[in-house]
């Protein structure tokens, strides 16, 4: 009994830890330092914080502080798409449109938007 006190505590203390990194992250894109953001990034989304995952794919996608990675950009999305974005399946539409690191598709590009439509995403209605 008491090792599931304990876990669960260590949970909920992980979690929040996690759940700040994405303020702090953010600051310091804007700050431009993008290193640090970008590790920053990586441990909310370790507690599935999706708009750390959308802002990650973003950078890696786009060569931010790191060199481009559409494979890396493409798993992000992906991740954030699972945890609950509504934007990260319409930027994995756009990455299968351009064919960024996967080959030009254009009905999984129409799958890809029509998801994140019926999630309320404005751009791809």
């Amino acid at each position: 009994m008491m090792n599931k006190k304990i876990a669960t505590l260590l949970l909920i203390i992980s979690t929040s830890l996690f759940a700040n990194s994405f303020a702090i992250a953010l600051k310091e894109y804007k700050q431009h330092n993008y290193k640090k953001a970008i590790e920053l990034y990586k441990q909310a989304s370790y507690a599935n914080n999706y708009k750390a995952e959308e802002n990650l794919a973003y950078m890696y996608e786009m060569g931010i502080g790191v060199q481009t990675n559409y494979t890396k950009a493409l798993k992000y999305y992906k991740k954030a798409y699972k945890d609950g974005s509504y934007l990260a399946p319409y930027n994995i539409g756009i990455m299968y449109y351009l064919g960024q690191g996967v080959p030009i598709n254009k009905k999984l590009t129409v799958n890809w938007w029509k998801i994140s439509a019926e999630k309320g995403c404005q751009e791809a209605t």
